[in-house]
């Protein structure tokens, strides 16, 4: 199943993130068989505000797993976040 994970990052969260960063890459590089899309959300103004994914897992709770374990989720970064099934219907490669 595919899963659609939007994570919006809370106030004051840019300088713990870019600390971290890397460290959230090489999570994401480690799941590459999983993760099929990634990159992050802008707001009007250019600010980044979170992140989307697209990512394989076999239900809800190994979804949500792959949320819990992400650098992000463990720093606190995340004010909001959001885990939903995902069935593409147009211009999604398989």
């Amino acid at each position: 199943m595919l899963f659609a994970i939007a994570a919006y990052f809370g106030p004051d969260a840019e300088v713990q993130r870019q600390k971290i960063h890397e460290r959230y890459n090489e999570h994401l590089r480690q799941r590459t068989d999983r993760v099929h899309l990634a990159g992050p959300l802008y707001d009007a103004n250019g600010e980044r505000t979170g992140v989307l994914l697209i990512i394989e897992a076999v239900d809800f709770p190994a979804a949500q797993e792959f949320l819990r374990v992400s650098p992000y989720t463990e720093a606190g970064l995340y004010s909001r976040t959001e885990v939903s099934e995902f069935r593409p219907e147009v211009g999604f490669p398989r």
